[in-house]
């Protein structure tokens, strides 16, 4: 298949078969993502993948994904989108929190910043950031 048809062919998966990821599969696709072309060849970022149910229902609790639109993560959140971005994010949130615990299993992509978001002040600083 082609570039475009693959593009074409592309779809969004939002529900889950109830069987995990082979082992060797995971590992083929990781792989070809740390192939692919970085920031300067740098590979800053480290893979957590979880199986057990309990400790990703603590680590979705604890990220971005707000249990509703009450919680204060989503008033600091939405506070500087427009009018517009802020009903798309709000309706979001209970998609991506039902798909984050419908699956069984979570990978969590880990990125340490050489310095804060807020301190960078070119695209360039953002690479490695872009790059994970």
């Amino acid at each position: 298949m082609d570039f475009y048809e693959t593009v074409e062919k592309t779809s969004i998966v939002r529900d889950f078969e109830s069987k995990s990821v082979e082992e060797e599969k995971l590992i083929r696709i990781l792989g070809a993502g740390l192939n692919a072309s970085s920031h300067n060849h740098l590979r800053e970022c480290e893979f957590i993948f979880i199986r057990d149910f309990e400790l990703r229902k603590r680590i979705v609790d604890f990220g971005v994904i707000a249990k509703d639109h009450t919680d204060k993560k989503v008033e600091k959140a939405t506070a500087s989108m427009t009018e517009w971005e802020k009903p798309a994010y709000l309706a979001a949130l209970p998609v991506q929190r039902r798909m984050l615990m419908s699956s069984l299993e979570l990978l969590v992509v880990c990125f340490r910043m050489r310095k804060c978001l807020a301190e960078c002040k070119t695209l360039y600083e953002l690479n490695n950031f872009a790059s994970v």
